[in-house]
């Protein structure tokens, strides 16, 4: 009984653990494609202002 309640204790630890794994992967692609995005954009905007200066 003592070893099943442990289990269950250790699976609850382990079903959290996957849970926060999962929301950090979802923020984390959520900001790089944000950040890829942004950055993206701002370097597409300086290379047509280089274009025009040159």
């Amino acid at each position: 009984m003592a070893g099943w309640q442990k289990n269950e204790k250790s699976l609850k630890t382990l079903n959290l653990c996957y849970f926060t794994y999962t929301l950090y992967l979802v923020f984390f692609n959520k900001v790089l494609l944000y950040l890829r995005r942004t950055i993206g954009m701002r370097l597409h905007r300086w290379y047509i202002n280089w274009e025009a200066m040159t």
